[in-house]
């Protein structure tokens, strides 16, 4: 299940690069509810765009000026196996992501990834933050660079929640200044609710 959150995470980006977008985002300060288990607050700046919503997924992106670059935040919900601890939490959270790290010869490949385990509101956590090479998007050599939360739900502790914000860029843009501090601003305002 996890590969298929991940899988779809990249698609969606893919997606609205090649795509028109569904809908503006008029009111940002109104938060969308439609994803079980969490309210999001879409990123407090102009021009972003609902691409993406059901039950269990949510995808918001933002083209930016120059051309091919996307910026994206995403909240999608998976199962999770009965894990008793935290540490069993912990390592099948780092376990998913080996699983799903691209494999030699496919047009990804992973520059760095830091984990942390983190307490965040209620819910046991890793809080990463991946750079990846991507090769075939657009004839143009890219990078796509996230900060995110992997979490199991406080609420129901079957239910994990992906959350993260990304920006597909060209290599010569790679460290954007102020990229974290939007990363956080978003994920920050993610909050779990009742289902």
């Amino acid at each position: 299940m996890m590969r298929y959150v991940l899988g779809l995470a990249l698609i969606v980006v893919g997606f609205v690069s090649c795509t028109p977008m569904s809908r503006v985002i008029t009111d940002p300060s109104e938060r969308l509810t439609k994803v079980s288990g969490v309210s999001v607050l879409p990123p407090q700046e102009p021009d972003w765009h609902l691409v993406a919503l059901t039950q269990t997924f949510l995808g918001l992106a933002k083209r930016s000026q120059t051309d091919g670059e996307v910026y994206g935040a995403r909240v999608g919900l998976y199962e999770l196996p009965d894990l008793t601890t935290e540490q069993d939490l912990l390592k099948f959270f780092s376990d998913a992501h080996v699983a799903n790290a691209p494999e030699p010869q496919t047009r990804t490949r992973s520059l760095t990834r830091e984990e942390n385990p983190v307490r965040s509101r209620g819910a046991m956590c890793i809080h990463y933050h991946e750079v990846t090479e991507d090769h075939e998007v657009l004839g143009a050599f890219m990078i796509l660079e996230e900060f995110g939360y992997l979490c199991q739900h406080p609420k129901n502790k079957r239910i994990g929640v992906r959350m993260e914000y990304s920006h597909h860029h060209l290599q010569g843009r790679y460290n954007e200044p102020g990229l974290e501090t939007k990363a956080k601003a978003f994920l920050d305002h993610v909050q779990f609710t009742d289902f």
